[in-house]
């Protein structure tokens, strides 16, 4: 199942979140499967300190090792995406 991470950081944080950053891209060198795989992103909305990221799958591990390395700096909630021709099918057939 797909994951949407909405985050939200305060301006006085960036600059730690870009250092954070940084170092998530290059663990992900080393290290790919500790943190989840990004289908989206991360893109910010409108110029806010908000914004989001679609992930491909994630473990809870993965999704742990990221609150943790945020933690702090973002304020980051996980919400499940479905793929909706999915849902319909199985609706139907449990009808």
């Amino acid at each position: 199942m797909n994951i949407v991470a909405f985050y939200k950081l305060k301006p006085e944080d960036f600059d730690e979140l870009i250092k954070k950053f940084q170092e998530v891209m290059a663990e992900r060198e080393t290290k790919p499967d500790k943190y989840p795989k990004v289908l989206f992103g991360p893109v910010t909305t409108g110029g806010q300190w908000k914004g989001f990221v679609v992930y491909d799958n994630p473990t809870g591990e993965q999704l742990n090792a990221l609150i943790i390395q945020f933690k702090g700096i973002l304020s980051i909630k996980f919400v499940p995406i479905y793929d909706v021709a999915k849902f319909i099918e199985q609706y139907m057939k449990s009808k």
